[in-house]
């Protein structure tokens, strides 16, 4: 679990893991191991509900109307109040 903490590009060794570890144990400094376990469950129960499987898609066609958009004004000036419409 600690290596889906880190920082990009960091190379897992045995001190960045460390410093990670640390890190958040004090996050949770004042807290048991049960309250510490449900605090991050909540965390990636929240995070599962937000989980969108078709995210990538709905950015591709917001790109596809945006880019549509643009191309056709470029070729005429849309006036600056149709654009949101």
């Amino acid at each position: 679990m600690l290596k889906k903490l880190l920082p990009r590009g960091s190379n897992p060794d045995q001190t960045v893991l460390s410093k990670t570890c640390h890190t958040l144990h004090l996050a949770f400094k004042t807290m048991t191991t049960d309250d510490i376990y449900d605090a991050m469950v909540m965390c990636f129960l929240r995070a599962c509900r937000r989980y969108d499987p078709l995210y990538t898609d709905k950015v591709r066609q917001v790109c596809e109307v945006l880019d549509g958009k643009h191309s056709a004004s470029s070729s005429q000036p849309t006036p600056s109040h149709q654009l949101w419409v």
